[in-house]
């Protein structure tokens, strides 16, 4: 596989954080905090899979690679990510609700 596919979502959900940033500091809405927050989790949660696929190999037996493999890690990357979704999309849907039409 072509490396850009490979980080092609870290780097999407990095522009997330980025522009949910960006969105807080000009509207200082709880919302947008929001926004910021969960694509931040989600970044983490994204880089510490990331950080598993590449760094990890199978036949490592580490610390490292006992704790990136271990049952807990894979619980709390996948929660990050299933909380960090939950929680983009309901603010994102809440901030286009509340804002102000011109």
């Amino acid at each position: 596989m072509p490396p850009l596919v490979e980080f092609a979502p870290t780097a999407v959900v990095l522009f997330l954080v980025i522009g949910g940033g960006l969105l807080w500091s000009r509207t200082r809405r709880a919302s947008s905090l929001l926004q910021f927050i969960a694509s931040g989790i989600l970044f983490s949660g994204i880089v510490l899979e990331q950080i598993r696929w590449l760094f990890v190999l199978p036949s490592d037996q580490s610390v490292f690679a006992n704790v990136m493999r271990s049952e807990a890690m894979h619980i709390t990357t996948t929660s990050a990510q299933l909380i960090g979704i939950v929680t983009f999309l309901s603010s994102y849907l809440w901030f286009a609700l509340a804002h102000k039409r011109i």
